[in-house]
């Protein structure tokens, strides 16, 4: 009997090795992107014929030497009727209630994984949840990077293969919105309002990853200065403190730390969430990507100058869309009262708007709403809510004013500073418009007073010198009143003076 009984189980693995498989983000209730193939791929045995099918559009594939294999099917156009989509193999596989519309990936640290249950008006939020247009799925880190020693099921799991859970796709509900993105669940429902089509938004954003954990590994041997980030990564300066401790305590018993070499692998490593998230989801098609992401690496902008283009680049490569909509959160303010080190966040800040000008990205401002003392402020509905603005002027070329009032140009008359701040939906401030600041040296800056007149500010300077430059906003947790009508805010800058015209 025993022998029989083994016989059946080696004889069920077997038949289970060579069964039809389906990729991790793909399930029933999912949103496929439309206008786009409808991308399906899995696993089988080597050489096994493969059909996919949804209604009469049919397409048969082989899998390779490896059992992968990879379907595309036909694009469709938005709909609100779902679909059945049938893959057949030695098994049969059937994803129901498919709807195809528009979908989104949201990625970045923990202000992007911050959980819509934990966020001001979740009661609100959730009790409005149930909505069968919005789909949601999630990726969870696994081990996640607490302080604490890893065990050898943690170690184990940290594989880029094994590190995230996933929930699989779900109908939007109290069960389902209540630990994903709050950011990324406002947006979805913001789009909703505006977009004909269901929306489906794949979350899988990690706590404290900085920057280069997202960027590819080819990306940073692009430029001298980050490949050291793979070669000396635990000595480098240009990482943040806690981005060294945290792992150093999860890896504390495991050869080679002491070293100051990475023995294993950890989220928050050079290229690691490329290959444990990006790698797994790039071949589901996507509208966009919105991106919040930042504060584990506030010490050092200039390096973030540097890799959020290569990351941009890296995300479009991915997804094998060159002009793929790239959307991300400016940091908001962030006080230092409690020790915090936030003093270079307005250099940071500066760094992300100047990445408006790679094509098609935008920018959600919201530098109104942090927290002197949390460096994860709990409202999430108004940036989430700036971000599907954003989306409609970038991705849906809608006319839409998604950025609040930016300096379009300067210019000096005696001791008065005109900020010319162009067609913007009204100008107004809660008070005196500031903080501003200039400075005639370019190093040294001192407050000034301004007044808005239609679509200028004034700067009303205490003589007629020359001004360098000027500021707006400019602190780690600024006190900023410039608003458009809609109340969308001016966004924090530091920017060169025109000189003074030369009088012939």
């Amino acid at each position: 009997m025993r022998l029989l009984a083994s016989l059946a189980a080696i004889t069920a693995a077997s038949l289970a090795l060579g069964d039809v498989t389906l990729a991790k983000a793909l399930s029933s209730n999912m949103v496929v992107q439309q206008g786009r193939p409808v991308v399906l791929w899995g696993t089988a045995d080597p050489g096994e014929v493969v059909k996919v099918s949804i209604q009469d559009d049919i397409v048969t594939v082989t899998t390779d030497a490896a059992g992968n294999w990879k379907a595309e099917l036909s694009p469709r156009e938005a709909s609100f009727d779902p679909v059945i989509i049938d893959i057949e193999g030695k098994n049969q596989l059937v994803l129901r209630d498919v709807l195809v519309g528009e979908v989104w990936a949201a990625t970045g640290q923990s202000n992007m994984q911050f959980a819509l249950k934990s966020s001001t008006f979740a009661d609100e939020a959730l009790a409005a949840s149930d909505r069968d247009d919005i789909r949601l799925l999630l990726l969870t880190a696994n081990p996640h990077s607490v302080r604490r020693e890893f065990s050898q099921a943690d170690i184990a799991k940290s594989t880029p293969d094994k590190y995230m859970d996933w929930s699989g796709w779900h109908k939007s509900n109290p069960d389902s919105a209540a630990p994903f993105s709050a950011v990324a669940w406002r947006f979805a429902e913001a789009l909703s309002r505006e977009i004909d089509a269901p929306i489906g938004v794949i979350s899988f954003a990690v706590g404290g990853t900085p920057i280069e954990a997202w960027v590819e590994e080819s990306q940073l041997m692009k430029h001298a200065r980050s490949p050291l980030l793979l070669t000396d990564w635990w000595n480098s300066s240009d990482v943040l403190d806690f981005c060294h401790e945290r792992p150093a305590t999860n890896l504390a018993k495991w050869s080679g730390i002491a070293e100051k070499r990475l023995p294993v692998p950890h989220a928050y490593f050079p290229g690691f969430m490329h290959k444990a998230a990006t790698e797994h989801v790039k071949n589901f098609p996507i509208a966009g990507m919105l991106w919040y992401q930042g504060e584990s690496n506030s010490n050092s902008p200039s390096l973030y100058e540097l890799l959020f283009p290569q990351l941009i680049a890296g995300f479009r490569d991915a997804w094998n869309q060159p002009e793929m909509p790239f959307l991300f959160v400016q940091l908001p303010g962030m006080g230092t009262e409690r020790g915090y080190n936030s003093w270079l966040w307005p250099e940071l800040r500066q760094v992300m708007a100047n990445a408006l000008s790679i094509p098609n990205t935008g920018m959600a401002c919201t530098i109104d709403l942090g927290s002197p003392i949390d460096v994860h402020p709990k409202l999430k509905k108004p940036v989430g809510e700036r971000l599907a603005l954003a989306a409609l002027g970038v991705a849906y070329d809608r006319d839409v004013e998604w950025r609040g009032p930016t300096i379009q140009g300067t210019s000096q008359n005696g001791k008065t500073l005109f900020l010319d701040v162009g067609p913007v939906i009204g100008l107004g401030s809660t008070g005196q418009p500031g903080p501003f600041e200039v400075s005639l040296d370019g190093k040294t800056f001192s407050r000034v007073a301004g007044t808005a007149s239609g679509e200028t500010i004034l700067l009303h300077l205490s003589s007629s010198s020359p001004v360098k430059m000027v500021r707006y906003a400019w602190q780690p947790y600024p006190q900023g009143n410039v608003f458009n009508w809609d109340g969308l805010p001016m966004e924090p800058f530091r920017i060169k003076v025109a000189p003074p015209a030369i009088k012939s």
